[in-house]
């Protein structure tokens, strides 16, 4: 991959988990396979205890995902925001 190039959210996970962690990430989040999908599709409107959980799945601070990805951004509130950093 060139430095010109950028991972989409959805790539990222597909190549930071394994395909059972992936495959099982629903579940692991506590949410519909259907929400999943939506929130891969558009990572801003991931909810905040979403955010949280996938940093601690991925051995991230959820920051680095909020900044990286915009993952939550349209959904985390400025409180919440400061409480990650």
């Amino acid at each position: 991959m060139t430095d010109n190039e950028t991972l989409t959210f959805c790539q990222f996970l597909r190549q930071t988990l394994s395909i059972d962690q992936f495959e099982a990430l629903s579940k692991t989040l506590g949410i519909s396979q259907n929400k999943l999908t939506r929130l891969l599709k558009t990572p801003a409107d991931t909810p905040y205890e979403v955010v949280l959980k996938l940093g601690e799945l991925l051995d991230i601070k959820a920051i680095e995902l909020v900044n990286q990805f915009d993952l939550g951004i349209d959904k985390i509130t400025i409180r919440q925001h400061s409480l990650i950093q």
